[in-house]
């Protein structure tokens, strides 16, 4: 038997017949066996996956008589469903898997391509991407349990096309691949590696110009939509063009996109170590040897501080990339550090997104994001780097589970763990011998000194125990002169606490006499930037902290960086954990307590007025704590959101400093002001860890906690963990009342509503939304006023009351341009323009969508964007232009998937179900269609479900769900459906009471719909009917129309 996921789930006979199961859940039993891979998986688990929402008392028993009938399918093949004392497993051949061959394939393919034999790349990966008949699974709700795997495949398909052009590019076959890039930058339009393809291609095949506006396209897609510039690689790719140099008739492609390369910069000096690293390069030769079994390879560097292990394993890795063409992960897991150790699902969701992963696509659970890492380096060859471990414990998630990969451990435990249960391999680390020590003083100081002064070089070598940080230290610190005279200095003052140096007072000498040694000011600010949260900071943070201004606060920046204290990285300034202790060491010796308040005080006010002022640009109508107004900091949102990028890992980590450490406001001030950022970038690992710290730290601030309430449950929402969302937004309102927040109540009311209206309860959404408005009004409060009026818009829409919604929107568009505040303008925009195609007019419609689509573009609105793009697309099909229908409706869809919006992904497949109707394509139609429903129940939209309901033909279904909810529009789109197939008598009165309800609501375009239905129900009455209809078409300027007209 063969089984095909990669598409609609096919199973195949010997004969090759089609054998499909015919029940649903039988399928998805099938499906989640299938992409286990071999691990066994629970009845529980099993039973989860078949009915995610609520299981029932039959569960056990209907579990039991799946499996069962499975196996009467499966008997005839090779295929065996194994029980054994932890779960079920399908045992399958993987040549008898389209997914386990397409990654046979593909591993296959990419050895080919590293060694350069492109034709046989070619060829394999072509074959790869043959075996997809459509997207992973389609038609079949993917559960939870088998959807970081099928996220996976389908990360890897569009990497896969990438590759397989780099192959037919060093093939010479730039022709026919111009038309294939221009279609896929135009389907993934902000991944660069496609467009240097597209450019290359072009360019050579004698269109410079074309290639030139490639990148243009590429430059302008990404500052509209991420505010960044190309990368380094694609700008010398251009550059290169521009000069038309004539290494590219030769070269072969920019390195792949997705293939981190993360390594810091190795020191340039780097001195001995010759037997650890013949035994990492052993290591690494295992790693490859080892590709076809199934063994990650560890080696755990041990030693003491200072000792080196860091230059080691980066020096090494440097040395060592190319034998991991797929890239090379780093973290730094701050286990020695005065911060708290990263967690492992910090460093997952970083690594992730270093391999393709979008954040808001890495789950929130440390297991879920360890699954999705290990799937995403299956079969391939990546070198990952973890520094400064705390234990075994903090490093066994960030391991990958496949063949070809190396990790590097280093840690000043033994992993002992690690060695015994995982096999590391432990390559211990002692200070440099004396020859070592001297060949580096040699190297630092000047190989002539240290060869005058053989002795006093040993000496000071011996007095810095041979350790590397203490001799680079004290070398920094070397201002010429006799060598001797250096080693004088060293042993005065009582540096050390004997003539003979242990490794910590080494290093602590080596500190204090390159510390002593700077001007006062830059001791004063080597001191004050310890105190800084995170592990890297910029030139102005610690202007910040020091009060300085910013240009004098670069230049004794400099001077610590010309004294090893402090190392500089594309404007990012760090250093060894053991001198960021140092500092601060230093600054509570220093500095008085109230000095050190004084600086954290002004640090986080610069946190905090930066990150509100960001806030008041990217997202102005989003409430917040109550405060004076931001400085205005930022021209435009993409400086806003530049600044946010860059110093996003240091703002969670100021959060977490001040609830720990103090002071604890800034800790949810800082968390207010993140709340829109985190939804606009779908961060939902850093938004977690913020919100619930903010809200430990608001404990006895009744208006602080509301704050952080208010965050967990848009974060809840965002995510359709409805019940968790209701929870909170209920504690966010009870203690907004108790704190006198009249924002914080409006927005806990709008939150409320919002559930309730997603759960087709519009009588209580309405209720919540109306109280939102009336405290927004009785307080002046604006930008609350223009969330409550599109939310009563929304629900008088969904009720039927078309007029009435004109009225909201309009009223919200009008006090969103008094505010001048851009997203809830661009919001009321789209929602008139979604309105007034409802209500038959296109041209409004579209008028409106247009300026939404430009300015959430502007804003990078991403999701804004994908739902714009929807409607645009409906409105296109109603005007039957299938071409921009189908291309706005596919971006949309693809927009939605990466930013992983399941709402506006089931919205987008049921208009492409439409489009794909009106074109005559029934069954892409009712895929389409199929989709959307299993997207609409699990985010529990029953207005997206009931809609999608009627184009599968199961129009009494969406009619029940229709009336429960008062979805008056979709209950008369239901009975129109029922009137195409009921019998006469039935179908005339389905179709009449439809009629009453479109012309009650105003739905033009039901409204003629109806009345053509009803010509051909009512012969007698036909012409009335048809006449009627064909002035609704004329109106709305629809094709239909010329349909009917013949008739009349």
């Amino acid at each position: 038997m063969r089984f095909g996921v990669l598409g609609p789930l096919e199973v195949r006979d010997r004969a090759n017949r089609l054998v499909v199961p015919t029940r649903r859940k039988e399928r998805v039993l099938l499906a989640v066996l299938l992409l286990r891979d071999g691990t066994p998986t629970s009845a529980d688990a099993l039973s989860d996956a078949l009915w995610p929402e609520a299981l029932p008392r039959s569960a056990g028993a209907n579990l039991k008589t799946y499996l069962s009938d499975l196996r009467r399918l499966l008997r005839d093949g090779d295929a065996v469903i194994d029980t054994r004392p932890d779960g079920y497993v399908l045992r399958v051949d993987r040549d008898a898997l389209d997914a386990t061959r397409f990654e046979d394939l593909v591993a296959e393919g990419r050895e080919a391509l590293r060694d350069k034999r492109f034709d046989v790349a070619a060829e394999r990966l072509t074959r790869a991407l043959g075996l997809w008949r459509g997207p992973a699974l389609d038609g079949l709700p993917v559960p939870e349990i088998i959807r970081p795997r099928v996220t996976v495949l389908e990360e890897l398909r569009l990497t896969v096309q990438e590759d397989n052009v780099d192959a037919r590019l060093a093939l010479g076959q730039e022709a026919e691949l111009c038309g294939e890039l221009s279609a896929l930058t135009e389907q993934h339009p902000l991944r660069e590696r496609l467009w240097a393809q597209l450019m290359l291609a072009r360019y050579r095949t004698g269109r410079q110009a074309e290639a030139l506006a490639a990148y243009q396209s590429l430059r302008a897609a990404l500052g509209t939509e991420l505010g960044i510039e190309p990368s380094p690689a694609v700008k010398r790719l251009h550059l290169e063009i521009l000069r038309a140099d004539r290494a590219l008739d030769r070269t072969p492609l920019l390195p792949a996109a997705v293939v981190p390369r993360q390594l810091p910069a190795a020191v340039p000096d780097f001195t001995g170590r010759r037997t650890a690293l013949e035994e990492l390069d052993r290591q690494a030769s295992r790693a490859r040897e080892d590709r076809a079994g199934a063994t990650v390879v560890i080696s755990a560097i041990a030693g003491t501080a200072g000792v080196g292990k860091t230059a080691l394993a980066v020096y090494w890795a440097d040395r060592a990339r190319e034998l991991f063409p797929d890239g090379q992960l780093y973290a730094d897991l701050r286990g020695y550090d005065a911060l708290p150790p990263r967690r492992p699902l910090e460093v997952l969701s970083r690594f992730l997104h270093a391999l393709g992963v979008p954040p808001e696509r890495v789950p929130p659970d440390v297991d879920e994001a360890t699954a999705l890492y290990r799937s995403t380096l299956a079969d391939r060859a990546v070198l990952v780097v973890l520094d400064n471990a705390a234990g075994a414990d903090q490093v066994r998630p960030l391991l990958p589970g496949g063949s070809g990969c190396l990790v590097v451990v280093t840690s000043r435990d033994r992993m002992a763990g690690l060695v015994a249960r995982e096999g590391a391999a432990r390559v211990a680390l002692d200070v440099l011998t004396p020859a070592e020590s001297v060949e580096l003083l040699g190297r630092l100081l000047g190989e002539d000194r240290t060869a005058a002064e053989p002795e006093a070089t040993a000496e000071l070598a011996a007095l810095c125990a041979r350790l590397p940080l203490a001799l680079r230290v004290t070398a920094a610190h070397y201002a010429g002169g006799r060598i001797a005279d250096h080693v004088a200095e060293l042993r005065r003052g009582n540096r050390l606490t004997a003539l003979h140096a242990d490794e910590d007072t080494a290093v602590r000498a080596a500190f204090d006499l390159s510390y002593s040694a700077l001007p006062a000011a830059a001791r004063r600010l080597f001191r004050l930037v310890g105190l800084i949260p995170g592990q890297d900071f910029g030139v102005e943070a610690a202007a910040a902290v020091a009060d300085l201004p910013v240009p004098r606060a670069r230049e004794l920046l400099t001077a610590l960086t010309d004294a090893h204290l402090l190392h500089e990285d594309a404007g990012r300034f760090t250093g060894h954990d053991l001198l960021r202790l140092y500092a601060r060491e230093r600054a509570v010796a220093e500095e008085t307590d109230d000095r050190r308040d004084e600086a954290v005080r002004r640090l986080y006010d610069w946190y905090r007025e930066r990150a509100r002022s960001a806030a008041a640009v990217l997202y102005p109508d989003m409430s917040r704590l109550p405060g004076p107004l931001p400085p205005e900091l930022f021209e435009h949102e993409n400086q806003a959101s530049a600044w946010l990028d860059a110093e996003r890992a240091n703002l969670v980590a100021a959060v977490l400093h001040a609830a720990g450490h103090g002071p604890r406001r800034e800790a949810w001030l800082l968390s207010d002001a993140l709340r829109g950022y985190f939804w606009l970038r779908m961060a939902t690992v850093d938004w977690m860890t913020v919100a619930s710290t903010a809200l430990r730290a608001a404990e006895g601030e009744p208006m602080a906690q509301a704050a952080a309430e208010l965050s967990l449950a848009n974060l809840k929402f965002l995510r359709a963990e409805h019940a968790a969302a209701i929870e909170h937004s209920a504690r966010a309102l009870r203690l907004a009342e108790e704190g006198g927040w009249p924002d914080g109540q409006a927005s806990a009311h709008n939150n409320l509503g919002g559930i309730h209206r997603q759960s087709g309860h519009l009588t209580e959404a309405a209720e919540h939304f109306a109280r939102a408005v009336e405290i927004d009004r009785r307080h002046g409060l604006v930008a609350g006023q223009l969330a409550g009026l599109n939310n009563l818009a929304i629900v008088a829409w969904q009720l039927g009351r078309l007029a009435e919604s004109t009225d909201y929107f309009t009223e919200a568009l009008r006090l969103s341009d008094d505010a001048r505040a851009p997203q809830a303008i661009a919001l009321a925009k789209g929602n008139l323009g979604e309105l007034w195609h409802t209500r038959g007019d296109l041209d409004q419609a579209s008028g409106y969508l247009t300026e939404a689509l430009r300015m959430h573009r502007e804003i990078g609105a991403r999701v804004a964007e994908a739902g714009n793009l929807t409607t645009l697309a409906a409105v296109h099909n109603d005007r039957g232009d299938r071409a921009a229908a189908y291309e706005h409706g596919r971006t949309s869809l693809m927009l939605a998937r990466d930013t992983g919006d399941r709402r506006i992904e089931a919205g987008a497949l049921h208009v492409l179900g439409d489009i794909h109707r009106r074109a005559g394509q029934e069954g892409d139609a009712l895929d389409c269609y199929r989709q959307a429903v299993e997207l609409a129940r699990e985010t529990e939209d029953d207005f997206l479900e009931a809609e999608a309901l009627i184009g599968l033909g199961r129009a009494e279904e969406a009619l029940a769900i229709a009336r429960k909810a008062g979805y008056r529009v979709v209950e008369a789109k239901a009975l129109t459906a029922l009137a195409r197939t009921a019998p006469a008598e039935e179908a005339v009165a389905h179709a009449r009471q439809a009629l009453d309800l479109h012309r009650s609501t105003g739905h033009l375009a039901g409204e003629a719909h109806t009345l053509r239905l009803l010509g051909h129900l009512e012969p007698e009455h036909a012409r009335t009917h048809w006449r009627s209809a064909l002035d609704l078409f004329t109106r709305m300027q629809s094709p239909e129309a010329d349909t009917l007209r013949p008739l009349v």
